[in-house]
C-alpha cells in the first residue's frame, strides 16, 4: 500500500471473493440493471470498486428503491447522460455509468427476508410519503406476515439533515447553475 492510499482503497486491498461491497445507485431500470451518476469517467470511487471487483472477484450489491427507475434500459439513459454534450443543468453536469452487479429493490428485498411477493402497485406522495413505494404482499400467512414485520421495522425511518449548498457560496466550479448570477436564489 503506498501513502497515497485512501480509506476506501485500504478496504478494497482486504476484500476477497468472501465479501460484499455495497453501493448506492442513482437510477434502476425495469431489467434491473443500475447507474451511478458521475462527474467524469475517471473520477469517483465507483470505477474503482467496479475494476477491483473484477479482479478480486467480489460481488457488488445495489439496493436501490423503485423511486428511481426510470422508464428505459440504463444503457440508453447512459448515451445521453454525458457531461460534454449536456448544454445546460441546474447544478453539476453528470454523467450516468451503467455498473456490473446485482440490484436489490423492495420487491426483491421482501422476496429475499420472507418468501413472500411482492408487486409494486403505487409511488409517491406528500408529507414523507415523497419516496414511497405501494406494494401488494401476496403469499403464505407466515411469509406475508413475516413480510409486513420487516416494512414495518423500516416505516418511518428518518434521513439525516442535508447540507444544501448554497449556490453564493458553492466551491464547485463545474457548476452549470448559474444561480450565484441571481439575486433571488438563496437569499
Amino acid at each position: 500500500m503506498t501513502e497515497e492510499s485512501t480509506p476506501l482503497d485500504q478496504l478494497l486491498d482486504e476484500m476477497t471473493e468472501k465479501d460484499v461491497y455495497i453501493k448506492g445507485v442513482n437510477a434502476v431500470d425495469p431489467a434491473g440493471g443500475v447507474g451511478v451518476l458521475i462527474g467524469s469517467m475517471a473520477e469517483g470511487t465507483i470505477a474503482r470498486v467496479v475494476a477491483r471487483a473484477k479482479k478480486q472477484s467480489f460481488s457488488v450489491v445495489y439496493p436501490v428503491g423503485l423511486e428511481k427507475l426510470i422508464p428505459i434500459p440504463i444503457e440508453e439513459a447512459a448515451k445521453v447522460a454525458v457531461p460534454k454534450k449536456i448544454d445546460y443543468a441546474t447544478g453539476f453536469a453528470a454523467g450516468l455509468l451503467p455498473v456490473p452487479g446485482t440490484s436489490v429493490t423492495e420487491v426483491q428485498a421482501i422476496e429475499i427476508l420472507s418468501g413472500a411477493k411482492a408487486l409494486p402497485v403505487a409511488a409517491g406522495g406528500l408529507g414523507g410519503a415523497e419516496g414511497a413505494t405501494v406494494l401488494v404482499i401476496e403469499g403464505d400467512e407466515d411469509k406475508v406476515n413475516k413480510a409486513v414485520n420487516y416494512v414495518e421495522q423500516v416505516k418511518g425511518a428518518q434521513l439525516p439533515p442535508l447540507n444544501v449548498p448554497n449556490c453564493k457560496t458553492c466551491p464547485v466550479e463545474a457548476c452549470r447553475f448559474p444561480g450565484w448570477q441571481k439575486p433571488w436564489i438563496n437569499e
